[in-house]
């Protein structure tokens, strides 16, 4: 590193462990909506009777090889993450979180349907777990990630500035 004439360094330090903590506390609130996802799509399979007022979109969803119970779960996981996407990217002021719940949403449900129109089933995974799976998964990982990102900045305050190194 280059130093001005005169510039002495008084200490280089990294980013404080909780500097980062809005996003880890975010992707945790992701894992507890996919909790309860997981939970509300329990309940739905064992009320699947209570559906039934929804019978006209059988046609259509049979097509797809769907049921009512994975349609409603697919709006309402959608409307979850969506919510969730909103409220963290307002309170974090970053938009990365909404293309970040986006692409997550839109890879589980393309895989799901991509599965239901083939007929493939996976043993130990059901077929619409596993948007509850990939969301988890990635929330963890990006926790990880964003424990790297803060591990690669060093700051090196001199007596005439401030240096950040990334």
């Amino acid at each position: 590193m280059d130093l001005l004439y005169g510039e002495e360094v008084d200490m280089a330090v990294k980013p404080h462990p909780l500097s980062f903590i809005g996003y880890h506390v975010f992707f945790i609130y992701l894992i507890f909506v996919d909790f309860f996802l997981w939970r509300f799509h329990l309940l739905l399979e064992e009320n699947a009777s209570v559906l039934s007022i929804l019978s006209l979109l059988d046609a259509v969803l049979s097509i797809l090889g769907m049921n009512i119970v994975d349609a409603v779960f697919i709006v309402s996981f959608w409307i979850a993450l969506t919510i969730s996407s909103l409220i963290g990217s307002r309170l974090l002021h970053n938009r990365m979180l909404m293309l970040y719940a986006v692409l997550v949403a839109a890879s589980g449900t393309m895989l799901e349907v991509y599965w239901s129109m083939t007929h493939y089933e996976i043993a130990f995974i059901q077929r619409s777990s596993f948007k509850l799976i990939l969301l988890a998964g990635t929330a963890a990982a990006c926790m990880i990630l964003v424990e790297i990102y803060r591990r690669r900045y060093l700051y090196i305050v001199t007596n005439h500035r401030v240096i950040i190194r990334g």
